[in-house]
């Protein structure tokens, strides 16, 4: 099986006034990798991003790429995050969306 990993602590956030911390900028950096890869990666099978501090804004983004990805995804593990009733719905959507995912923590 095939499958995007990252695992990190909670991050929290700061005014835009502030520099962003390095775990929040590394966290956005290995995001974009990710959608990179579910763009042109037909090949991912699970996808796990336990404890890495993603938010819903985040979340976003990764699940506009899951929608149009060729990969077929069947496991999202999300444990441990921060993600709040928007970020459920967006979950929803996509499960709606792609019912090959049977398996979402």
């Amino acid at each position: 099986m095939n499958q995007l990993y990252t695992e990190g602590k909670k991050t929290t956030m700061r005014p835009m006034s502030q520099e962003v911390p390095e775990k929040e900028h590394n966290l956005e950096t290995q995001v974009d990798a990710m959608i990179s890869k579910l763009k042109c990666c037909d090949l991912v099978e699970q996808l796990v991003l336990r404890n890495a501090g993603l938010t819903d804004e985040l979340l976003n983004c990764l699940v506009t790429a899951l929608k149009h990805s060729p990969s077929e995804v069947v496991l999202i593990n999300l444990n441990l995050n921060s993600i709040g009733p928007p970020g459920v719905q967006i979950l929803l959507d996509l499960i709606r969306l792609k019912p090959q995912i049977n398996g979402l923590l």
